[in-house]
């Protein structure tokens, strides 16, 4: 009887997030300094806006939790934090890290200071990684390993060495992980290569969902069920839960994530390797910086050999079950999982014949097309990461990977893409009552969020807050706002008639797509030409 489970649960247990307190953060800015150099009015007032979302979206963990944890499901972490928000009420790990970019932004080094600290520490001393999000449910996986990242990220700001040597024997600790449990050997002629791929020890429905996976295993029935669970847990582990990339068929049931080789993950990797050499050079220990110097050589010869297309100049995935040919062909267009690199430094030893390559290789297969942002895939699966959803950290990996070519073409591009992306959310924003901000959006409409997968789209949202606030601040006096029609405070107008305005300035954002793109398409013609001409 339903109403007498309710009762049950009413009596017995607390409400959903009553194991987490609002906070609003110390060091939060009224008027944070980078935000003046904004000199769009409109995005000005939108950023101030996203500066005050911080207050909202502070949690720390409540006192019951250390006294009694085996009654909570929540992760006891020391430092308050800023959640993703809507049904995201605890902390996550690589949506942190563009949460962290924002509130840099905003003048909050603090919050990023407690919330680094509660990752390095609490976590990993805890598990030996850092897990999925903040719920015991997610121990046994991870998330894309961004922490290092994150270091770097409140390092580039502070330049704190004592910092960086507390943090570097916490980072050793992350990357064991990852090259013990999560690595694979993959052999090539006479080559033997180390790459890593998310592989979750888990032979169980994931206990978040496991009503849904398994009725997933009983309807597929042809299917191991334990190595199911194996591969439905992999691609939670990988952030992009769930895509067509890891379907080796239509539907969830065809689920084969750990015979993936990921591209993105291998980036974040080498960025990762190459960041601890860094950070060791910076506190003087010349051994373990070579290492991590050499570790990162290693990872950037075995991508060349297996991930590397180098007819197109691109990186893709690795099936491990797929055939062996001669050369590595990428699928195009492929998934945007291919910009990780660039940002990754995967890129900074190319000449310009190829940096020419990938960035016809782009242009041909029309990523940057797309009035709302990059696509994730090209693939319409009805799975979340895929078309025609567009999700904030992917615009800024490509955002930050096409300025790192050190190529004008490349520099206009992220230009063009980070003033297409922060216009579509600005407009979501704009033409909202509450002032929306999207988990993710579409490229079907300017402003329009996202769909599809295992949950409704949420509002919020912290990784689109930093993601904008980021691309504003790299952007301060490029970026402008589509200008859409005022409505006076004082006037009232039915809900139709305020579409109505809204729509008016949201034509002047296709109409301008429209000339954009027909100038892309002669930009092509033109590139094409160059790029016989140059026999590349």
């Amino acid at each position: 009887d339903t109403r007498c489970l309710e009762g049950f649960l009413n009596q017995y247990f607390l409400p959903a997030g009553s194991d987490l307190d609002e906070w609003t953060p110390g060091d939060w800015l009224s008027d944070p300094p980078q935000l003046d150099a904004i000199t769009d009015t409109y995005l000005s007032n939108f950023a101030f806006d996203l500066n005050l979302r911080w207050q909202m979206l502070g949690r720390q963990v409540n006192g019951s939790v250390l006294a009694h944890p085996d009654r909570h499901t929540i992760l006891y972490v020391r430092n308050p934090f800023i959640v993703p928000g809507g049904r995201f009420r605890e902390f996550y790990y690589w949506d942190s890290y563009w949460i962290m970019d924002g509130l840099l932004v905003c003048g909050m080094n603090e919050t990023v200071r407690g919330m680094i600290d509660n990752l390095l520490f609490d976590m990993l001393d805890a598990y030996g990684h850092v897990p999925n999000g903040g719920r015991l449910y997610y121990e046994l996986r991870s998330q894309p390993p961004m922490l290092a990242a994150m270091v770097a990220l409140y390092d580039s700001v502070m330049d704190d060495l004592d910092f960086v040597q507390a943090a570097l024997p916490q980072l050793e600790l992350e990357y064991a992980f990852w090259m013990s449990q999560r690595s694979v050997n993959i052999t090539r002629g006479s080559q033997s290569y180390v790459l890593n791929q998310y592989r979750v020890n888990m032979t169980a429905p994931r206990p978040e969902a496991y009503r849904e996976d398994a009725a997933l295993a009983k309807n597929t029935s042809w299917v191991d069920p334990a190595q199911l669970y194996r591969d439905l847990a992999s691609a939670a582990e990988s952030g992009w839960d769930f895509s067509s990339r890891w379907l080796a068929g239509a539907g969830l049931g065809s689920v084969r994530t750990t015979a993936i080789v990921p591209v993105d993950l291998n980036a974040i990797l080498f960025y990762t390797e190459s960041t601890m050499a860094q950070f060791y050079v910076k506190v003087g220990n010349d051994t373990r910086a070579a290492f991590f110097q050499m570790a990162a050589a290693r990872r950037k010869g075995a991508m060349q050999a297996v991930l590397f297309d180098s007819q197109a100049a691109v990186w893709c995935d690795l099936n491990l079950t797929a055939p062996v040919g001669e050369a590595v062909t990428c699928p195009l267009p492929g998934y945007a999982s291919l910009f990780v690199p660039l940002w990754a430094g995967l890129t900074n030893d190319w000449d310009n014949a190829t940096t020419r390559k990938f960035l016809y290789t782009v242009e041909e297969s029309t990523w940057l097309d797309h009035l709302s942002g990059v696509p994730t895939s090209f693939v319409n699966s009805t799975q979340q990461w895929d078309y025609p959803n567009v999700w904030p950290p992917l615009v800024w990996f490509a955002v930050q990977g096409l300025n790192s070519l050190r190529h004008s073409v490349g520099a206009a591009q992220a230009l063009n893409l980070a003033q297409r992306f922060v216009s579509s959310v600005y407009v979501g924003w704009a033409a909202s009552s509450a002032h929306n901000m999207y988990e993710k959006y579409s490229v079907k409409g300017v402003g329009a969020s996202g769909a599809g997968g295992e949950y409704a789209p949420q509002l919020g949202f912290g990784w689109t807050n930093g993601v904008a606030l980021s691309l504003m601040k790299m952007y301060p006096t490029q970026l402008s706002a589509p200008v859409l029609p005022s409505i006076p405070d004082d006037t009232k107008m039915d809900t139709w008639e305020i579409a109505v305005v809204i729509a008016g300035g949201v034509i002047v954002v296709v109409l301008l797509g429209v000339a954009i793109s027909y100038a892309r398409r002669r930009y092509r013609g033109g590139f094409s030409r160059l790029r016989e001409m140059d026999n590349i």
